[in-house]
């Protein structure tokens, strides 16, 4: 071999063996949420079906007829209650007035005491009188704000932007408070489930993002998290990961691969430094030419691997064998 051939030659070097991996899984929503009814009775509209995303309607609505009346009845009542507080405070200051005219004839002793007192009473009890009106109106006040919120429940909300993935009603059903109508699923974001063994978790540690394909195509993930408790069973852990700008479909069950080198027993060299005759492979140190038996237990490509039984250092560099020179 010339000089140039040789400098051209690929270096043969003695590596760690290593084993590909391919873990699968399929998306599925970050997140999903039961949709139920808070309040009992016949729903008048459901605005979205199966697969549709919620938007800034409510979910479904139930009839508010009975809420409504007790609201307007509610109404009709601060109404006359703010008139009593008016008619109240006009007499006061009238009684305030009138008090103040017989307590100056009192004091000049042109009024008798009995008048004194008595208009004194007169606007305590107008004074009281008030009162209770106001806290007539701050009850009833505090019972609109119930039935505000009441009627507010009649519209069924579920988060905007989320989609429906089951519907269990129809208008015109009766329905109880508390009653299941839907079932809505978060797909802006999609996760991947895996079960991992603890060599396979170290090697997806040591990149961010990950390669992985989804539906066949190139993309990108993140571990989302990692679950503490471990399987004894299996001696795996659960891990989700989260797929990073995701541009294709936005669904559950698109197939995603994940492809993993991991360490394994053995050595790997190249197979064009192995010579193998009457099946006694061996390979040839570079430094000084001497002959190293090897056992060869699989193969890899353009390389193989072979027992680590000490002979063999990682790093060392190997010739080529002698047909391909």
């Amino acid at each position: 071999m010339t000089p140039a051939a040789s400098a051209d030659a690929p270096r043969l070097t003695v590596r760690p063996a290593t084993q590909a991996v391919t873990l699968s899984g399929y998306t599925r929503a970050r997140a999903a949420l039961p949709v139920a009814a808070e309040m009992g009775g016949r729903v008048l509209a459901v605005h979205y079906d199966v697969g549709q995303a919620i938007g800034d309607k409510p979910f479904a609505r139930i009839d508010p007829t009975f809420v409504d009346f007790q609201i307007e009845q509610v109404k009709r009542q601060l109404e006359r209650l703010d008139v009593a507080l008016e008619r109240h405070v006009s007499r006061i200051g009238f009684l305030e007035k009138e008090f103040e005219r017989i307590d100056a004839l009192y004091r000049d002793e042109v009024a008798p005491l009995s008048r004194w007192e008595a208009a004194g009473e007169e606007l305590a009890q107008a004074r009281l009188e008030l009162r209770g009106v106001a806290a007539e109106r701050n009850a009833l006040a505090v019972q609109q704000r119930e039935l505000a919120e009441r009627r507010r429940r009649h519209d069924v909300p579920a988060p905007e932007g989320w989609v429906v993935v089951a519907r269990r009603v129809e208008p015109g059903e009766m329905v109880a408070a508390g009653a299941p109508l839907a079932r809505v699923a978060d797909f802006r974001t999609l996760v991947v489930p895996l079960f991992v063994t603890e060599q396979e978790l170290a090697a997806m540690g040591e990149r961010d993002p990950l390669p992985v394909t989804v539906a066949g195509r190139p993309g990108r993930a993140r571990i989302n998290w990692i679950n503490p408790d471990f399987d004894e069973q299996t001696r795996k852990s659960a891990v989700e990961l989260v797929l990073v700008g995701h541009d294709g479909e936005a669904r559950g069950g698109l197939p995603v691969r994940l492809e993993l080198t991991l360490p394994t027993r053995g050595l790997r060299v190249p197979r064009a430094a192995v010579t193998d005759r009457y099946d006694n492979p061996y390979v040839r140190l570079a430094p000084d030419g001497r002959m190293v038996p090897v056992f060869v237990t699989g193969e890899d490509g353009t390389d193989l691997i072979v027992a680590d039984e000490g002979l063999l250092e990682i790093g060392t560099s190997l010739k080529l064998r002698p047909e391909d020179r």
